[in-house]
């Protein structure tokens, strides 16, 4: 039994240095990346609005008032990329981010329970580029990258608690901007796992609210414009397979 360890320790010692092997050169090389992402987000004009909604309920008499805040959000997305270089890589790609925040409240008169929901989830189309360093140990390439995405509000919506009161549709596109450091470990030559942390930047405004067929602009308090602020730090989770070629072999 013994003999029998040893020898598979020896294999898959074996095994991880051969996948190790595998990073280097993206040149010429097309990959395709899917990534799951923890956002935390800005979104300190929506919190206002659900402090003062949750405020205002207070003033009418309802108990058990509480505000749930936005502040991080989750999504993913995907890209194509293409290396033009040893060690510079093009990317096309989309993503999505989900955030909400809430307010909660009870009628006092009926003991019922009510929220009233803003959600705002993020669709971008994404263009950016990165810089690679291959093989900084063996198997693990290291990026620095940068992008620009065109982000839209996708389905946002207010979504009230209390029966006979009206929500509204929320719309909103801007331009907005991140950038990343990360790493790829080579599982083999054309698939590979990896992890980035960046930080986005994106504040769409105006936001148009639509409710029975009336649209106008979100404003504040003051009659500033709200701006719905997704950024902040991001975490990307993913894996990548790309198509080798000639130029591209490792």
């Amino acid at each position: 039994m013994k003999k029998l360890t040893i020898l598979g320790l020896a294999a898959a010692l074996v095994l991880a240095s051969n996948v190790a092997s595998h990073a280097g050169s993206r040149e010429g090389k097309i990959g395709i990346h899917g990534n799951f992402d923890f956002n935390t987000v800005g979104m300190s004009d929506m919190n206002d609005y659900l402090a003062l909604q949750g405020a205002t309920y207070v003033l009418l008499g309802a108990t058990n008032v509480s505000v749930d805040k936005a502040s991080s959000g989750i999504g993913g997305g995907g890209a194509v990329t293409y290396g033009f270089t040893p060690n510079i890589e093009a990317e096309l790609g989309f993503d999505f981010l989900s955030t909400s925040g809430d307010v909660n409240f009870t009628d006092p008169s009926t003991g019922t329970a009510y929220k009233d929901t803003i959600s705002l989830p993020l669709f971008g189309i994404t263009i950016g580029g990165a810089y690679v360093f291959p093989d900084v140990t063996q198997g693990l390439d290291l990026k620095i990258g940068l992008r620009v995405a065109y982000d839209m509000i996708s389905g946002g919506k207010y979504t009230p608690g209390f029966p006979g009161t009206t929500g509204a549709d929320l719309t909103g596109s801007g331009v907005g901007f991140g950038v990343l450091v990360g790493g790829e470990y080579f599982m083999t030559p054309e698939f590979s796992l990896g992890l980035n942390l960046g930080y986005d930047i994106a504040s769409l405004t105006p936001i148009t609210q639509s409710s029975s067929g009336v649209s106008s602009t979100a404003k504040n308090a003051s009659g500033n414009n709200i701006a719905a602020d997704y950024s902040g730090l991001a975490v990307q989770v993913g894996v990548s397979y790309y198509f080798s070629s000639g130029a591209a072999s490792k």
